[in-house]
């Protein structure tokens, strides 16, 4: 009896191990449970900017006009025989490089006429042409030295501007805080580049430190118009006044351009520098001198518009020869 109790007790106890050992099994084979995702929070929505200061329109009567040349009636004979003095930081060339056989009307500046009221400063630019499918497809630009002594302050751009309504679509505001626009020589070319230019975006399509800094549109006839706060200038109202027109070299961190290229880089568009035409690197760009706008100008300004009556080229004709003097009347 005792060794069936034994007996017992042991098929009991081998038992009991193998249900512990199932046990321990079926716990280790249960799945990993998986995770779940936290929910991700939306994007939050974007800040609508509300404009307070919108240019309208510009005032009657003008504070400066100066004009620039047409280089239209040059096209055909691949040249611009005249505002293209690399030297003197002046560029005429709405050419492509090399070849100089696409005229590009859209970069070519005619005249320029600055505005102003109690509020803003308006920049207007009369372009002799567009481009058939794209109007405009370029930048166009308004530069400021507040000095003035020929060093620009700052860079108005405007990228692809387009008809309608005054908007800050494409406007950008550079600054050069750190003047090194230039180089040693202001406005005369010294390379290599120095400095890196416009190097401080203040004002980037509504942001800034002011949403309504700039703006621009295009009205008619081809005529490109840059408005700018007054309070960009913090009061300063001597200025000195360029117009920019250009594709991808109208570059802030470039300037000035006689800087950042060499003569021999950038060619020339006049043949009257055979070393260095036709245009090179610097291509698809127009630009004007610097004109002064309230205060008269000493003449001595770096890079100041000269006062003079263009040169035409055309083709030479024979000057007719001498008049015989009439014979004396019999006496």
């Amino acid at each position: 009896m005792k060794i069936q109790i034994t007996s017992l007790l042991q098929v009991l106890a081998i038992i009991m191990v193998v249900l512990v050992i199932n046990a321990c099994n079926l716990e280790a084979s249960k799945p990993t449970p998986t995770p779940v995702p936290s929910p991700i929070a939306p994007p939050p929505a974007p800040v609508s900017i509300q404009h307070q200061s919108i240019p309208i329109e510009l005032p009657s009567e003008d504070s400066l006009t100066f004009g620039d040349q047409d280089t239209s009636p040059y096209a055909y004979r691949k040249i611009a025989p005249d505002g293209d003095r690399f030297l003197k930081g002046w560029f005429e060339r709405p050419f492509n490089a090399n070849t100089m056989d696409t005229y590009y009307p859209y970069l070519d500046i005619l005249q320029v006429t600055i505005y102003q009221d109690a509020v803003w400063y308006f920049g207007t630019l009369q372009i002799k042409g567009t481009d058939e499918a794209q109007g405009f497809p370029a930048t166009y630009g308004i530069e400021l030295d507040h000095a003035p002594y020929g060093r620009g302050d700052y860079l108005i751009l405007a990228s692809t501007p387009a008809k309608g309504a005054w908007n800050t679509a494409g406007v950008q505001v550079w600054a050069d805080n750190n003047h090194d626009v230039g180089n040693e020589l202001i406005i005369t070319s010294d390379p290599p580049q120095t400095g890196d230019g416009f190097e401080y975006l203040v004002f980037d399509e509504d942001e800034g430190g002011d949403p309504d800094m700039a703006w621009s549109r295009v009205v008619e006839p081809n005529t490109i118009q840059i408005a700018f706060k007054k309070s960009l200038l913090a009061g300063d109202t001597r200025l000195l006044v360029s117009a920019w027109a250009g594709m991808d070299k109208l570059t802030p961190a470039w300037f000035d351009l006689n800087d950042h290229f060499t003569h021999e880089q950038a060619g020339a568009a006049d043949p009257g520098y055979p070393l260095f035409y036709p245009i090179k690197e610097l291509d698809k760009i127009d630009n004007t001198c610097w004109m002064a706008i309230g205060f008269a100008a000493s003449g001595g300004e770096p890079g100041l518009c000269p006062t003079y009556i263009p040169k035409e080229i055309g083709p030479t004709v024979a000057p007719p020869p001498p008049q015989q003097p009439p014979p004396p009347v019999p006496r």
